[in-house]
């Protein structure tokens, strides 16, 4: 009836045209009212569903994409008129295109809602007392999601164009064994990625160091084939995660205490004095705020295998008599701990010093027989005679 009413009224050449705005302006019109009812829903649901108001605003954008795409379907299939053998291939291609294009816009939608929601979990879980964050598990999480979505829309674009599934599994299978043999570095570089988001050994802002020295630093980003770690001397380390797969990792940001270990040493002349001395600095610890005292404290003469810095020795040294110190901060912190070693050990150092005694360093003495000197007196004598 509404074609009778145009054909009376325009021209032939005027009615697709006509056709083509009416399509134009329903989906313009459509484009509005999801525009608005997605906000109304958005304002009135962030009070009870912050995730709901999140779904809404990833869709916003693709579910009025979609409708262009119907609308520029309609035109195509619909309004334009097609003549001869062309018009089921036409229609068959635009079928299968539209199809393409509306499963991309979904799988945007839901890339665009795992990421929201990603940061949404991360702002809310965000220390604000200086510590580190760990986000391992919001960022693995993410990351399988982004996995799930792309395998589906995968299959999914792969029926829309007509292709069996059966087919695409052998070659699958075929892929999977090619790059089982020719990339096995690969292969273990995504399985040590999976086993680091599993087991969690560290995270990120954690400062780890292998057992061999050779890695050591800040971690800064966790992949499925590598893992960035910031070194102390600000240089990147890319290392690849099959090397933690075997290698011994000590995280020393997990560490409850830091250990306080040094070894002194006093003048053989202040051997009396060493009794008391230990039990004063055994106080001053025992006393101090910085001191985890339920950790082990130590003030002590040390063991035959210590090693003095130039030498190993044991209490009584080539120069001195040594005492060990072994405690535990509170502080884990390591701008901080310094800063309490070095208050430790200058009170120790004053400990020393107001029994009289004092710290050795290293000296000679000659030992001589008693009458060496009245000797050496009287050849001195003759000779100057």
């Amino acid at each position: 009836m509404n074609d009778e009413l145009l054909q009376q009224y325009l021209s032939p050449w005027l009615i697709p045209i006509v056709h083509v705005l009416i399509v134009l302006i329903s989906v313009i019109v459509v484009n509005i009212i999801i525009r608005i009812a997605l906000a109304i829903f958005a304002k009135k649901l962030s009070k009870k569903s912050n995730i709901l108001r999140l779904f809404y605003q990833s869709i916003n954008k693709p579910l009025r994409i979609i409708t262009w795409i119907i609308g520029l379907w309609i035109i195509v299939t619909q309004t334009v008129n097609w003549e001869g053998d062309s018009v089921q291939t036409v229609l068959d291609i635009s079928y299968m295109v539209i199809k393409v294009l509306v499963i991309l816009c979904i799988v945007w939608a839901l890339f665009s809602f795992a990421k929201n929601v990603k940061n949404y979990f991360i702002e809310k879980n965000t220390r604000t007392d200086g510590g580190y964050n760990d986000f391992s598990m919001i960022e693995t999480s993410y990351k399988a999601s982004q996995g799930v979505i792309l395998v589906l829309a995968f299959f999914t674009i792969l029926s829309a164009l007509n292709i069996p599934l059966i087919a695409l599994a052998g070659m699958t299978t075929v892929i999977a064994g090619f790059l089982a043999i020719s990339q096995q570095e690969l292969i273990k570089n995504l399985f040590g990625g999976l086993v680091i988001y599993i087991d969690r050994p560290f995270s990120v802002g954690d400062w780890i160091y292998t057992t061999s020295g050779d890695i050591q630093g800040t971690v800064e980003k966790i992949s499925f084939r590598l893992t960035q770690i910031c070194g102390f001397d600000q240089r990147p380390i890319y290392v690849p995660n099959s090397t933690f797969l075997n290698a011994s990792i000590v995280n020393a940001s997990r560490m409850k205490n830091r250990r306080i270990l040094q070894y002194v040493g006093i003048r053989y002349q202040d051997f009396e004095k060493l009794p008391a001395i230990l039990e004063d600095i055994r106080n001053m610890l025992k006393n101090h705020k910085a001191i985890d005292q339920s950790r082990t404290t130590l003030v002590c003469i040390v063991n035959g295998s210590t090693n003095m810095g130039s030498s190993t020795e044991g209490v009584f040294g080539a120069y001195s008599i040594n005492f060990m110190i072994y405690t535990f901060t509170k502080t884990t912190n390591w701008v901080r701990f310094q800063a309490t070693q070095d208050a430790i050990m200058i009170e120790v150092g004053k400990i020393i010093a107001s029994h009289g005694a004092q710290i050795a360093f290293p000296t000679t003495t000659i030992d001589m027989p008693e009458d060496a000197i009245e000797i050496l007196s009287g050849k001195q004598a003759l000779q100057s005679n």
